[in-house]
């Protein structure tokens, strides 16, 4: 079985590297479990779960709670507030060292905004080329 490289993280934070046949057998949150057909590491959050899962789920609440997008009077510049309110969370619970959980989540709720700004987008660019 041909030897593929790896890089798992700790829950300290630290990166380790390994040596795999193609499946590694890590059953801890935060670490590589497996190698995919392009030798991509597939890294589970804290949560045990995939991270897309995680967006997309928050995704959908953030659909629940705001409405689902377009959200006409969102500018650029609202996104980019929304955006970086998130981000600025994210700080916080890094500085305040309150953990991994607090920080993924932070980070899941702004990887959703990105992928909401993103789909705001294209609907309004749909929009406008149905108009024309």
């Amino acid at each position: 079985m041909e030897q593929r490289s790896y890089e798992s993280r700790l829950e300290n934070g630290a990166w380790v590297t390994g040596q795999s046949g193609g499946r590694i057998d890590m059953d801890k949150p935060g670490e590589v479990f497996e190698l995919g057909p392009d030798d991509e590491a597939v890294i589970l959050l804290t949560t045990g779960r995939h991270p897309i899962k995680d967006i997309l789920e928050e995704r959908e609440r953030q659909d629940e709670k705001w409405g689902p997008v377009p959200r006409l009077g969102h500018t650029s510049g609202k996104w980019l507030k929304i955006l970086m309110e998130e981000i600025g969370e994210y700080c916080e619970a890094e500085l305040e060292g309150i953990g991994y959980y607090a920080e993924e989540k932070e980070l899941i709720q702004a990887a959703a905004v990105l992928v909401a700004w993103l789909e705001h987008r294209a609907s309004i660019r749909a929009m406008q080329e149905g108009t024309q």
